[in-house]
């Protein structure tokens, strides 16, 4: 839904109790666990390419194609609900209509990006499917596809050298999937699937034949395990926003069977919100240490202080003497960083001297 509201704009969106694929990944990492189960992997990108075949093939009232490119898919912007559902998010630099050459800044994540992307070419619904390969390849491996310490030098990766074959990282790789990564992978958009929904048919064929139980409910079973405390957490503060926004209505509506007076007790406490995950004993061991750190050094300044004092006024007391003028400091303005830097890449391409035009230079 969008609106105006007190003057202000406003746009409505689904709220999605869950996570996203960078926190799931970014947790294997932390756990130790290394790479997703397959089947999970392959639920995860069926999602994704359930939701870019919807975009990719959305008409207008009188028929026509709007010709949807997302532009930036990547592990922030899939969601996956406790439930096992999986949202393909931010549709902020998608791009409809007739497709044309990138006027302007680059737009997008340089690891993801395909190569006409990072060359500042027209992109259409292919460009997306380069970007699930990378996604794929990156979920069924635990290792990043393009490593450099540049975003211009992370974009030469994809648009000239060599790509790492999903089997070079990791031995017994599946042979079918790898041929499904690859074709994804492909430089030329040529010679990738002609839709989202191509490379979903090939993908449920491939789980199938290997009997995974890639489902929303395996995949609901995996995330809910890995992040107990956190959908409890949520869940108590989602009770907690809507008892706010349950108890703001009623300035403007009471539900029926209720006077309008005073919040029943049966609703959701309207108190602040104090949920926090569980502290660890040595956390809590620090924490109560922390406070008797801090004041050890004021006490000793404290103390020096006074027997100076006393010292001095016992020597005949203090002298009298000028206060000089306040000065005036000057703030110095602050320096800010920007953009991305593919310093956090993963599996870095060998520097061989492969073919493929120059990515666009960074425009910043």
């Amino acid at each position: 839904d969008a609106g105006v509201h007190d003057g202000a704009p406003y746009i409505a969106m689904e709220y999605v109790p869950g996570i996203d694929v960078r926190a799931l990944l970014h947790r294997l990492r932390v756990s130790g666990e290394g790479t997703l189960p397959l089947e999970v992997a392959v639920t995860l990108a069926s999602g994704v390419l359930a939701g870019l075949s919807y975009a990719h093939e959305r008409r207008a009232l009188d028929g026509a194609p709007l010709r949807i490119v997302h532009r930036d898919i990547s592990p922030p912007n899939v969601l996956v609900s406790y439930g096992g559902h999986v949202k393909v998010a931010d549709f902020g630099i998608a791009q409809s209509g007739v497709p044309a050459p990138c006027a302007g800044h680059l737009r997008g994540k340089a690891p993801y990006m395909s190569p006409e992307q990072a060359r500042g070419e027209a992109v259409d619904a292919r460009s997306d499917l380069f970007s699930v390969g990378i996604l794929l390849f990156e979920l069924t491996t635990g290792r990043r596809l393009f490593r450099a310490a540049t975003e211009w030098e992370t974009m030469r990766l994809i648009c000239r050298q060599p790509y790492p074959r999903p089997s070079d990282v990791t031995p017994g790789y599946p042979p079918a999937l790898e041929a499904i990564v690859l074709r994804a992978l492909a430089r030329e958009r040529g010679q990738r699937y002609g839709s989202a929904r191509a490379m979903l048919a090939e993908l449920e064929s491939f789980a199938r034949e290997h009997g995974l139980a890639a489902s929303s409910l395996t995949l609901a079973s995996y995330v809910r395990a890995l992040f107990a405390d956190e959908q409890r957490y949520e869940g108590h503060a989602v009770a907690e926003a809507r008892g706010w926004a349950f108890a703001l209505s009623e300035e403007t509506s009471a539900p029926e069977g209720h006077d309008g007076g005073k919040v029943p007790a049966a609703w959701p406490s309207l108190a602040p919100m104090t949920y926090a995950p569980p502290e660890t004993e040595a956390r809590q061991a620090e924490r109560r240490r922390r406070p008797v750190a801090r004041m050890a050094v004021p006490l000793a300044c404290l103390f020096v202080g006074a027997a100076g004092a006393g010292v001095g006024f016992a020597l005949g007391g203090f002298p009298a003497r000028a206060v000089p003028p306040q000065a005036t400091l000057a703030r110095a303005p602050g320096l800010c960083a920007d953009g991305l830097t593919g310093a956090d890449a993963g599996v870095k391409a060998a520097p061989t001297g492969g073919g493929g035009a120059e990515p666009a230079p960074p425009n910043r």
